[in-house]
Parts: structure tokens; sequence; C-alpha cells
């Protein structure tokens, strides 16, 4: 079970670490193309920023989701 568990975090870290090099590689291709493109432009604002509106209804339902595939997990 530790095991399992410890697998699963070293995955996660791994995607996050992942997901930040790609994320920072489009900040880097954003700023070079707004150096060289009168079009293109820096975000004003970091990318991820933007608020979704969530009903306490779908929340729930998320919730719910995520802890019944964690349940799953365990038997």
């Amino acid at each position: 079970m530790y095991q399992d568990a410890k697998t699963e975090e070293v995955e996660m870290r791994s995607k996050v670490t992942d997901y930040t090099a790609w994320l920072n590689g489009v900040y880097v291709a954003k700023a070079i193309a707004s150096c060289f493109s009168k079009g293109a432009k820096y975000p004003d604002k970091p990318f991820g920023t933007e608020t979704k509106e969530v009903s306490p209804e779908d929340e729930f339902k998320l919730f719910i989701e995520v802890f019944n595939s964690r349940f799953k997990k365990m038997q």
C-alpha cells in the first residue's frame, strides 16, 4: 500500500515537472514571438488565472468522482 502511494506520488511529481517545463516553453515562445512580430504580444496575466464559476452541484459531483476513484484504487 505504501509502495503504491509512493509510486503514485513520484508519477504525479513527474507530471507536474513535465507540465511546468512545457508551460515555461510556452512563455519563452510568447516572449520571442512578441519581440519579432508586431501582431504577437506577451500575455498580460499568467495562464491559468481565469476563474471558472462552478455550481455547487457540479463541485459536489466532482468530489464524488474523486472520492470513488480513490476508493476503487484501494480495493
